[in-house]
C-alpha cells in the first residue's frame, strides 16, 4: 500500500536549515491499521501529509498504491486524493451551515461509487442526528460525521491526525471503535497520528518518531481490542 524511501523535507530556519523528515524510508502493507507516535514536532504530520499528497518532499519517493505521489503535478494530486483517501483531522472541520447529512453528501459528490449517507450515519450511529447542525452535536458525535465523511468515497486509505486529541475519554474510545470496525470489516489501511502512546496497543504496526527521524518500528503479535485501551 505505501512505500517511502529516503525522503526528506526541509524548511530554511535563519542561517539554517530544519529537517521536518530527515532521510526517511517506510513500508506499510495493505489492510493495517497502523499507529504514528511522537511528541510535538517530531514529523509524524509532515509524515501523513506526505502520503497524502497534501505536501511533497524535496527528496525520496513516495508511492501509495503504486501511485508516484511525490511527483504527480496539482490536477493529478486532486484527484488522487479524490479517488484514493480519506482523511479525518483532529477539528472535524465540518462546514457549520450544514446538516450532517448535508456535510456527508458533500464528499459523496466527489466520488464515482459513494457509499449511501442514511447507511453510513446508522454505522456511526447517528442516524437520528441527520437533520441536525454541528454545533448540535457533541464533540465525539462530530467526529463521528467527519469520518463518516471521509469513507462514504469508499477509500482504501484513510489518514487520521489526532483524531481523539479533542476529545474525552468515553468519546475518544468510541472513535477508535469506529476506527477499528472500519479497518477490519472493510480492510481499509488506516494511518492515526497521535502523542497519545496507549492507543498503539490496538495498531498492528507502531511507528515512533522524533525530530524529523522514524526511531523505531514495532508490530504488535497480540492486538487489544479498541474497547481495552484506556489512559
Amino acid at each position: 500500500m505505501i512505500q517511502l524511501s529516503d525522503v526528506s523535507r526541509i524548511y530554511p530556519s535563519g542561517e539554517t536549515e530544519f529537517y521536518a523528515l530527515n532521510h526517511v524510508s517506510l513500508a506499510v502493507p495493505d489492510g493495517e491499521l497502523v499507529v504514528i507516535l511522537g511528541p510535538s514536532g517530531s514529523g509524524k504530520s509532515t509524515l501523513l501529509n506526505m502520503i497524502g499528497g497534501i505536501d511533497q518532499p524535496d527528496s525520496g519517493t513516495v508511492f501509495v498504491n503504486g501511485l508516484d505521489v511525490a511527483r504527480m503535478n496539482d490536477r493529478t494530486l486532486t484527484r488522487y486524493r479524490r479517488r484514493h483517501l480519506g482523511f479525518v483531522f483532529q477539528f472535524n472541520n465540518l462546514i457549520p451551515d450544514l446538516t450532517v447529512r448535508e456535510n456527508i453528501e458533500v464528499t459523496a459528490h466527489l466520488s464515482q461509487h459513494p457509499a449511501k449517507t442514511l447507511v453510513l450515519l446508522d454505522r456511526v450511529g447517528l442516524r437520528d442526528k441527520a437533520d441536525k447542525f454541528p454545533h448540535q452535536l457533541s464533540g465525539g458525535e462530530q467526529q463521528r460525521v467527519s469520518i463518516a465523511r471521509a469513507i462514504v468515497k469508499r477509500p482504501a486509505l484513510l489518514l487520521c491526525d489526532e483524531p481523539t486529541g479533542a476529545l474525552d475519554f468515553k468519546s475518544s474510545l468510541s472513535v477508535l471503535q469506529l476506527l477499528e470496525e472500519i479497518n477490519q470489516q472493510d480492510k481499509t489501511t488506516i494511518l492515526v497520528v497521535t502523542h497519545n502512546s496507549a492507543i498503539a496497543a490496538m495498531a498492528d504496526r507502531v511507528i515512533r518518531m522524533r525530530s524529523g527521524d522514524i526511531t523505531e518500528i514495532t508490530q504488535n503479535t497480540t492486538k487489544a481490542k479498541a474497547e481495552e485501551v484506556s489512559w
